[in-house]
């Protein structure tokens, strides 16, 4: 009797225990992790007995295993939709005279978020227009920062786009942006449509109005309404001896007077005029002056004012100076006495002729009474040429 009841306990035992296992190798945990982010999966809680054969498994997602023996560091390398299975199999015995058996557990990684977004999600543009995609990251780590993105456009001969996100639309049809990165797999690309489609004109205006001087060019460039339609245009001048226009619309002035250009849309047969006036050249000057030595107290300004002869003459100027620690000049004349020395300024005129001007900078006296004077001051000889209050 004895006997036998010591056996039914052992298969209780053994009963209990088996069940147990059987539970054990079917349960699993679940775990939403960021990109970069790593989980242990350990096993040990599960382990009974004598073990061996320990083996590791992946069956999808993008995650990468380290570890040894009942534990495993999962990190998630690239987002990916659904989810990695992961399990880990070995073999147990209770005795060293027992079978060997086969016990397993599992984990479930999912990814919380794809960490990549573009901004926009859709773009409609006409063909020649251009626009930009940007990208971000919803969230940032270590791993997430150091992962730089590009952009690629599956159809290139509906839309090219820069490594930098610049789109260009080159025919009518449908192209899909995406951007990728080795944080995000290809299938899960975040991604823009991007659809280009011939937008009509409604509508062209020009410039009101437009001066040359004669054998001078200038372009004149036509608004289509509304932004991004895309058309053709022809040219047309209503006086081609005073002034005459190209295919691509650049106006030239013949001769004194005045003519209307004229722009026509191709894609609608949409107008717009513009009035040009051509007037003589300008008379050159043949001589330019400007004072020939000033004086100034450090600190203080004078403005320069050079004169052209003949007085009806024009050009534009340009102002140096040969020493600015010791005198400044900006582009209009205006110099500023910095350190006390002497300092050459030049003047200089559009066809080359020059005028120069030698600052003496002085120290300011110090009895000179500052509240009746302004620092547009000078001193000429041993005179003070001085603006009163």
């Amino acid at each position: 009797m004895f006997i036998f009841r010591e056996l039914d306990l052992k298969r209780r035992y053994f009963l209990i225990l088996t069940v147990c296992l059987l539970f054990v190798s079917k349960t699993y945990s679940q775990s939403a992790l960021w990109v970069g982010e790593t989980y242990r999966c350990d096993a040990t809680s599960a382990v009974m007995g004598l073990t061996s054969d320990i083996s590791w498994t992946n069956n999808g997602g993008y995650v990468n295993l380290t570890g040894s023996g009942f534990y495993r560091d999962v990190k998630v390398t690239q987002y990916f939709s659904g989810s990695a299975t992961i399990k880990c199999t070995w073999k147990y015995r209770l005795f060293s005279s027992d079978r060997w058996r086969t016990q397993s557990k599992t984990w479930t990684i999912k990814c919380k978020e794809n960490p990549v977004s573009i901004s926009p999600t859709e773009l409609t543009l006409a063909p020649g227009a251009t626009a930009t995609l940007t990208y971000s990251h919803k969230y940032s780590n270590e791993y997430v920062s150091a992962a730089n993105a590009y952009f690629s456009s599956n159809d290139g001969s509906v839309a090219s786009v820069t490594n930098h996100g610049k789109v260009t639309a080159l025919k009518p049809g449908k192209a899909y942006i995406h951007v990728y990165s080795k944080i995000a797999s290809a299938s899960n690309s975040p991604y823009c449509l991007v659809t280009v489609k011939e937008i009509k004109p409604t509508g062209v205006s020009l410039p009101p109005s437009l001066s040359v001087i004669e054998g001078e060019s200038k372009p004149l460039t036509p608004t289509v309404i509304p932004e991004g339609a895309s058309t053709s245009f022809s040219w047309e001048s209503n006086d081609n001896l005073t002034a005459k226009v190209s295919s691509s619309g650049i106006v030239t002035g013949i001769k004194k007077g005045k003519a209307t250009i004229t722009v026509t849309a191709l894609n609608g047969g949409f107008t717009a005029s513009c009035k040009v006036e051509v007037k003589e050249p300008p008379v050159a000057p043949m001589d330019v002056t400007i004072e020939k030595s000033v004086r100034l107290y450090k600190g203080f300004e004078y403005m320069l004012e050079p004169k052209l002869s003949p007085t009806n003459s024009e050009t534009t100027f340009s102002w140096g100076t040969d020493d600015s620690s010791v005198a400044t000049v900006d582009t209009n004349g205006h110099i500023y006495a910095k350190g006390l020395g002497k300092a050459v300024i030049k003047v200089s005129t559009k066809n080359n002729l020059e005028a120069k001007c030698e600052v003496n900078v002085v120290e300011l006296p110090a009895d000179l009474d500052l509240t009746r004077l302004d620092k547009n001051i000078r001193i000429i000889g041993n005179l003070v040429n001085r603006t009163l209050k």
